[in-house]
């Protein structure tokens, strides 16, 4: 049956509709109209009524009610299948804001499973696993973790080392030239280091490994709750997450190194034991 819309002055407003009557005064209450429907539905476009004639359906519906049987048209043939109207931030509406929506671009970001899969096969394999696969399976995993402290910590140190060096020889030029009596002087080359270190940092970041942007903790935190974010875990971003690191904090910003070592020690272990994660 096909429910539409007609003019209020000939209607009857229904729990699925607005149903068309023979004359101004022949109209149905909507429970009525309800158990007429349930007790006698006919397939050719009818309601029937106890108390009046049967009552055509108008056929002048529009796409927000309209409900076709199956197989005559493309249009579904359930009400659950239809999806309310998309709204865009302009408050537009319908197949146009649908469009825009799915036309928008977005990030390809993936979701993660953690969960086993307990087949026949697993099970097989694990069943046939002796005591010294056990322990070598425990010692790969030890080893993995102490080598990836210990690199963890030599890359700290290189951080430390880089940004002690280079912190020393700007306070340097720039006390030396203080001393000289060159205020001035000793401003501008303050500024235009700083000004170098983050421009550096920014450019390297911007163009080599966008996914080192940040502290890097909230994409930790979203890649161990299940979300696969693109790029956080390569050699470019591990690289440039050492060196920005460098940069934004010898360059005066006011930022750590905390952060950026939580991303910086996932990076290794994610390369150690699965060579990063794309």
């Amino acid at each position: 049956m096909s429910f539409g819309v007609v003019p209020a002055s000939s209607s009857v407003r229904g729990p699925t509709g607005y149903f068309a009557a023979d004359n101004n005064n022949d109209y149905v209450t909507a429970a009525e109209e309800r158990q007429s429907l349930l007790l006698h539905p006919t397939p050719n476009g009818y309601a029937a009524n106890s108390n009046s004639s049967t009552l055509p359906v108008s056929q002048s519906a529009s796409a927000p009610f309209e409900i076709t049987p199956a197989g005559a048209g493309s249009r579904n043939n359930s009400r659950s299948q239809r999806q309310p109207p998309q709204q865009l931030d302009s408050g537009t509406f319908g197949p146009s804001a649908a469009a825009s929506t799915t036309s928008s671009s977005k990030p390809n970001f993936e979701s993660l499973d953690y969960e086993l899969v307990e087949n026949t096969v697993y099970r097989t394999d694990t069943a046939s696993q002796t005591h010294l696969d056990h322990i070598f399976k425990s010692g790969v995993k030890w080893t993995l973790c102490f080598a990836l402290g210990v690199i963890t910590a030599g890359c700290a140190f290189a951080v430390n080392l880089g940004v002690e060096n280079i912190s020393g020889y700007k306070f340097w030029a720039t006390l030396t030239l203080l001393g000289r009596g060159q205020a001035f002087a000793s401003y501008l080359v303050y500024v235009l280091i700083n000004c170098s270190l983050v421009a550096g940092s920014v450019y390297v970041t911007m163009y080599y490994a966008p996914a080192a942007a940040g502290s890097g903790i909230a994409e930790v935190k979203a890649y161990l709750n299940g979300i696969d974010v693109p790029g956080i875990f390569l050699w470019n971003t591990l690289v440039v997450k050492l060196v920005g690191s460098v940069g934004a904090v010898a360059g005066g910003l006011a930022v750590g190194k905390e952060g950026p070592f939580v991303h910086a020690g996932a990076c290794l272990g994610a390369l150690l034991t699965q060579g990063g994660s794309g």
